[in-house]
């Protein structure tokens, strides 16, 4: 067996065994699997392995890790993903489009991918922290590897040896190979248009960029460890030249409103002093000059960046009101519609591959899903508000959430929503970590005070 198929297996079969010896050890592997390992699916024992069955013996290893430490569960962080799934799978008994049978499986894949890392987390972490410098490290050794592997592929003009392979043997259509052959560099210092390292499209890969900029932007501002400029700088070179527009402008929105939020003396010059330096070095380089015109661009035609355009966008969205009938436009086709019209007919004649989550959400849910999805929004800003006690710390996570926002609305949402809620659930599990660190020290210093 080829080495590197020997080392997903043995990677996966080690996430499996150890889970119930070391959970926390596990789960950080699960999560650099997420991003070292595009595709797997293993055979073991006439078992096949997959991420759902990996969660369920999550499930299993976590409530044997409960066993032994006697501690109840809480389900308050996963709060706002319950009631997203829940209502959602409520509207599955009023759509027609789709069997109903289809629409639970892939209901139930969804609300275990979304919920169960993000759970074991948070809980695993009120009893013992180290789970989140377990996680902290395999977020690190991970995305640096890849990230590396990201700035090799800039030069193979699009060919990606690695996920070309692993896709190949596990029977899956590499994106690499099919985007080598529609796309252009929109960097002259790069003959790749599009990147996805070692992920299994470059959107996956773009928005994992995005997230861990804003983890380890935060990490920064909390540790100020100098190794964490390095990480940054990786990130955001790699967010430049994944060939993912969206990238860059999520994270602009992102931290535009951080910085509204927090208007001081001190982060305002350092702001115009960033967006001066910024506005130099885009202004300066037509490449990038070109790819900042194309967020305004309404038509698609005053630069050679390619892309979706604004008109495009909005014909789009006319497609998809066009595509839903009568009872549809208010509770959609039908729970994974959309991956299943995509699935089995390939892109949409007018909506292609539905590359929005307005798109995902319409189509699949309707207009009462729109509203659902606005109610779990409101919950995840709300939630920051309820577990964290410093202002600075809630809006840092106002952050990654306008982050998930801003890009899904911008590409879709296909799976995204896995990565968010582990990450979501791994900052705040952090900061509060740290809030209670903040609040003992502060505890100890009145009592010594008071006995003095």
């Amino acid at each position: 067996m080829n080495i590197i198929l020997l080392g997903i297996y043995i990677f996966v079969v080690m996430m499996v065994v150890i889970s119930f010896f070391n959970l926390k050890l596990s789960i950080a592997l699960f999560i650099s699997s997420l991003i070292l390992i595009p595709y797997w699916e293993i055979n073991f024992g006439g078992i096949t392995i997959d991420h759902n069955i990996l969660n369920i013996v999550f499930i299993f290893s976590f409530f044997f890790y409960k066993k032994r430490n006697k501690s109840s569960l809480d389900f308050e962080l996963i709060h706002p993903f319950i009631f997203l799934y829940i209502s959602l799978l409520f509207l599955t008994f009023f759509t027609q489009s789709l069997p109903w049978l289809f629409q639970y499986t892939y209901w139930f894949g969804t609300l275990l991918k979304a919920t169960v890392v993000s759970f074991i987390i948070w809980n695993v972490s009120k009893d013992d922290p180290k789970i989140l410098l377990y996680v902290k490290w395999s977020l690190i050794l991970s995305i640096t590897l890849a990230g590396i592997y990201g700035v090799f592929l800039m030069k193979l003009g699009g060919f990606n040896p690695y996920t070309s392979f692993v896709s190949l043997y596990f029977g899956k259509k590499d994106a690499a190979f099919v985007y080598s052959l529609v796309t252009q560099s929109r960097f002259s210092f790069s003959n790749a248009g599009k990147i996805q390292s070692t992920m299994s499209h470059p959107m996956t890969w773009t928005l994992m960029l995005c997230f861990l900029f804003v983890v380890f932007f935060i990490y920064n501002k909390k540790e100020k460890k100098k190794y964490y400029w390095f990480i940054l700088g990786l990130l955001g070179f790699n967010i430049l030249i994944s060939g993912v527009r969206t990238g860059i402008a999520s994270l602009t929105l992102a931290f535009a409103y951080f910085f509204l939020r927090n208007i001081r003396i001190k982060i305002v010059v350092t702001g115009i002093m960033f967006l001066s330096m910024f506005y130099l070095i885009v202004s300066s380089n037509k490449d990038l000059s070109n790819i900042f015109i194309s967020f305004v661009d309404v038509e698609g035609n005053q630069t050679n960046v390619g892309g979706s355009s604004l008109r495009m966008r909005l014909n789009q969205l006319d497609g998809v009101f066009n595509e839903l009938q009568d009872q549809e436009l208010f509770v959609g086709k039908g729970f994974g519609w959309t991956s299943y019209y995509q699935s089995n007919y390939g892109d949409h004649p007018t909506i292609k591959a539905f590359e929005s989550l307005i798109f995902v959400i319409l189509c699949n849910s309707g207009l009462i899903g729109a509203v659902i999805w606005m109610m779990f929004f409101v919950k995840l800003f709300k939630k920051a508000r309820e577990k964290l006690i410093f202002q600075n710390d809630i809006y840092l996570i106002d952050i990654i959430i306008i982050t998930y926002i801003s890009y899904s609305i911008g590409t879709g949402e296909y799976s995204y929503i896995q990565y968010f809620s582990i990450l979501y659930t791994f900052l705040i599990s952090s900061l509060v970590k740290n809030q209670n660190a903040a609040n003992n020290e502060y505890q100890y210093i009145r009592e010594k005070q008071i006995t003095q």
